[in-house]
């Protein structure tokens, strides 16, 4: 029997973008879903009536206030009523490949947990995640913007934990998956456009936040050894990276804010073994299996 797939969606103001992606979605063929979910999450002006009537399949819920979007994806996990959850952005969308096909490879997979995508950003159709690969090959963790998971194993794992609030919880899911003898899996035939809207989107939050999650992640997950390291390592890593130099300030606030509320995820410490870290370490970064198109 095949596997059931439901899109889940967390969005807050970005109904123009949202609307795009379930048009993309409706272009795409949906003949592989069984239900579309989206939630607001708190967004000023709930869905007009006019979106509802537009897309008669979706199902639209609304938070009454800001919860975040890793809330409303643990959500959207515990809501949805299929085996496999594919979790998009409200401004990503699949544009080749065959979810049916990535969907049954998944799930005929008992050590894989989740499946990451080639991702293209919009715009300048310059390579985010984007591979030629043959075959789908484990890696680092995947790209939150576009990835299928088998729910009920992403909920017996705990999810994401909710204190990072926003960014890092595909290392940190990918990190708890490693600790139970399962891998996050590169899967290269399905191509997702990523258009990163600009709406939302605060560079000096996101800096300070993805910091302080990596050695929130860290101070977790990471054996004593490489966690040490780790931190030793963080400030100098982050300043070494032209693309976060004007964003050190931020990166600064968020690694001490790590330090400062320790206590909130340390109680939560679940290191991995060395060979587990080690084995985690060798697999690619998303962006390590990107490859020149043409």
């Amino acid at each position: 029997m095949k596997p059931t797939i439901g899109i889940g969606i967390s969005t807050r103001d970005r109904w123009g973008d949202l609307e795009i992606t379930l048009l993309r979605l409706e272009s795409f063929g949906m003949d592989w879903c069984k239900t579309v979910l989206v939630i607001d999450d708190g967004s000023q002006q709930p869905v007009s009536d006019g979106m509802r009537e537009r897309f008669p399949r979706v199902i639209f819920e609304r938070s009454p206030e800001p919860r975040g979007y890793i809330v409303q994806r643990n959500q959207l996990a515990r809501v949805l009523p299929t085996d496999l959850y594919l979790s998009l952005d409200d401004d990503s969308f699949p544009e080749v490949g065959d979810i049916a096909l990535a969907a049954e490879w998944l799930i005929k997979a008992p050590t894989v947990a989740a499946l990451c995508f080639s991702i293209i950003p919009g715009g300048d159709g310059s390579a985010e995640n984007y591979s030629f690969a043959p075959n789908p090959a484990p890696i680092r963790f995947y790209i939150g913007c576009a990835h299928l998971v088998k729910r009920e194993l992403f909920l017996q794992l705990g999810g994401y934990r909710e204190e990072l609030e926003h960014y890092t919880e595909e290392q940190q899911f990918s990190l708890v998956a490693m600790r139970h003898g399962l891998a996050i899996y590169h899967y290269p035939d399905v191509i997702v456009r990523h258009l990163r809207s600009p709406a939302g989107r605060t560079p000096k939050r996101a800096h300070r936040l993805l910091t302080r999650n990596d050695v929130y992640c860290a101070m977790m997950y990471y054996p004593f050894l490489y966690l040490t390291l780790s931190i030793a390592n963080c400030l100098p890593r982050q300043f070494r990276n032209p693309a976060h130099r004007p964003y050190l300030k931020s990166v600064t606030k968020g690694f001490l804010e790590a330090l400062l509320t320790a206590p909130r995820v340390w109680k939560y410490r679940a290191p991995l073994s060395i060979a587990q870290m080690h084995e985690w370490r060798s697999y690619p970064h998303p962006w390590s299996v990107v490859k020149p198109r043409g």
